[in-house]
């Protein structure tokens, strides 16, 4: 594993004007007896909660801007929690990039005197959107996309799945990898899943197990897919000042990057010679830059896992390892909990739960908070966390204070 330092030694802080003060998260239930509006407002109370504030002390709400708005926009959430002091509604990019992007935004408005407490919330009901017949509809279902339109959805290229089927057989092609480096990936996952109590899969996996098992578009097999299900997730950014008196041990923002790759998701994959890369490296450059570290720097990361293929062109760009040797780093015990690198110490969308990036920074925080118990990892001073969304993505830095 190659992890040469980008950057110049960890800096003190000086630059850095807010942390995460609270989180909360609702566990995560494959059909839920709540509807979506509860397990957030509940998820919104717990942060709050766990931060020692009350309602009437957020000013701010900043939430991923493409599903959110339309589930549970920001007014409704000031109506239901009892927010009668909120100046600032922000929505940011979509999906994992939007959630985590959402803190870049919370600190620089924080920075601004914008606001000086800010709450940020995801949550989903798909478990029951399946059971209902509803579900989520493809995020690449551009309706007018000449492209996709003439040289993907005609022959086959859909759902979501397939698409990244196919990403995962260029990755696999392009650098002589076989299917088992998604296997390693995959049981690193379930194993880091098995220390936290709420992961919906948290029975073993073993290699052979996976590749015993069909594909559902090859080269992905059931478990390199998200799962679906219901549940929410919140947490609750400060200025450094404020955070002092804050109840729990505040997590440091250190920097927060994003990047676009303008060709991710817009281009027909079959003409895409870029089509192995991610927003992920410029991320995770800007934000790496913005806190004053290196890769070395860096005790554990939390990577957004909509599929095992979009981990892995993460990792590898964000310059984890090498390109084409994630899996092969995963088997040999790298990304477990215990291992050099820990990648999604709670098992990750695959093996947890599916609340888009909010439980990877949820996880972040407990982490760098030192309370995960059997799954805490041993340098948890320094956390990355990874979001995507597509063409977009974003890298936040969690550091203790």
């Amino acid at each position: 594993m190659d992890r040469k330092r980008q950057a110049g030694p960890l800096r003190s802080g000086d630059d850095m004007s807010s942390a995460i003060v609270g989180v909360g998260e609702t566990p995560a239930a494959k059909v839920s007896e709540e509807n979506l509006e509860s397990l957030i407002v509940r998820a919104c109370r717990e942060a709050l909660d766990d931060a020692g504030l009350r309602p009437s002390d957020v000013d701010g709400i900043v939430i991923e801007g493409a599903v959110m708005p339309k589930e549970f926009p920001a007014d409704r959430c000031e109506e239901v929690l009892g927010l009668h002091n909120v100046e600032l509604q922000l929505g940011v990019s979509k999906s994992g990039a939007g959630v985590v992007g959402s803190l870049g935004v919370a600190a620089e408005a924080i920075r601004a005197r914008r606001a000086e407490v800010v709450l940020s919330y995801f949550g989903v009901d798909w478990g029951t959107q399946r059971r209902t017949g509803r579900g989520a509809g493809p995020a690449n279902a551009r309706v007018g996309e000449p492209r996709i339109e003439a040289f993907e959805r005609a022959f086959g290229y859909w759902p979501q799945v397939v698409w990244f089927g196919g990403l995962a057989q260029r990755y696999l092609e392009t650098f002589g990898r076989p299917e088992s480096d998604f296997a390693s990936w995959v049981v690193a996952n379930r194993e880091n899943a098995a220390t936290h109590e709420h992961a919906l899969e948290r029975e073993p996996l073993t290699e052979s197990d996976y590749m015993d098992s069909p594909y559902v578009a090859a080269p992905l097999r059931r478990a390199d897919c998200s799962l679906l299900n219901d549940g929410a997730g919140a947490m609750v950014v400060t200025s450094l000042d404020r955070a002092a008196d804050c109840r729990r041990t505040p997590v440091g923002i250190a920097g927060v990057g994003t990047g676009h790759n303008e060709t991710l998701g817009r281009s027909s994959i079959v003409l895409d010679s870029e089509i192995l890369h991610t927003g992920a490296a410029t991320a995770t450059q800007v934000a790496m830059r913005s806190a004053g570290i290196g890769l070395d720097d860096v005790g554990f990361a939390e990577i957004y896992d909509c599929f095992t293929i979009a981990a892995i062109l993460q990792a590898e760009d964000m310059g984890l390892f090498e390109p084409g040797t994630a899996g092969q780093m995963a088997g040999k015990g790298v990304t477990r909990f215990d291992g050099a690198l820990p990648i999604n110490t709670h098992g990750g969308l695959l093996s947890n739960s599916f609340i888009v990036g909010m439980g990877h920074v949820i996880e972040g925080v407990r982490q760098v908070r030192c309370e995960r118990g059997d799954g805490q990892v041993t340098r948890s001073s320094v956390g990355l966390i990874a979001g995507y969304g597509g063409a977009e993505s974003s890298t936040a830095v969690l550091v203790a204070i």
